[in-house]
């Protein structure tokens, strides 16, 4: 190769590593300001289509004071706890239901006993939803009760899923107290 050759080369190889690496710094600059920006905060929040039952959340929606806090963190880790048992069993028994649905001679017998199962879970998930909202209704004011319906409304009416702080992140599954 001649001379000139190599120096273009050379320049264009470089002209491109810079690019690349501006380009980087570029990125990795607008990540962190888009991570810390309003909009992202933002979009963390509940939205339409889900329901956030932290601790947080309500004291945020409802302005709860301390000693509401307190009451909640006495009422809401048995829900929770019960949540999430009942979520994994509802879970286990769709999983058992396309299990039989996929053999080759499915019974139908069985296909039956599990969706009734399914109806019975559901039905007890309900049930300590109203309980759950009985309870943080009776540690609301009035005005924080109306905002309290409002959530609720969402999560009865809407079978929206509920997130937060411990929702399907850990694996410990726990029979519930009832």
């Amino acid at each position: 190769m001649t001379n000139t050759r190599v120096s273009s080369w050379l320049k264009w190889t470089i002209i491109l590593l810079a690019v690349a690496n501006i380009s980087t710094w570029v990125t990795i600059l607008y990540i962190h300001y888009y991570k810390n920006s309003d909009l992202v905060k933002n979009t963390q929040q509940p939205t339409n289509n889900t329901v956030d039952l932290s601790g947080r959340y309500f004291r945020e929606q409802l302005n709860w004071d301390d000693n509401q806090m307190e009451k909640f963190r006495q009422i809401h880790p048995l829900f929770r706890q019960e949540v999430r048992y009942i979520i994994t069993k509802i879970s286990s028994t769709k999983q058992d239901m396309l299990n039989e649905m996929f053999n080759v001679s499915p019974d139908t017998a069985r296909l039956d006993a599990l969706s009734d199962s399914i109806g019975y879970w559901h039905g007890r998930l309900k049930k300590i939803t109203y309980r759950y909202f009985l309870e943080l209704k009776r540690i609301s004011s009035l005005e924080q009760q109306k905002q309290l319906e409002q959530i609720f409304s969402q999560l009865m009416i809407g079978d929206v899923p509920m997130v937060g702080k411990g929702w399907g992140h850990r694996k410990r599954h726990m029979q519930p107290s009832n």
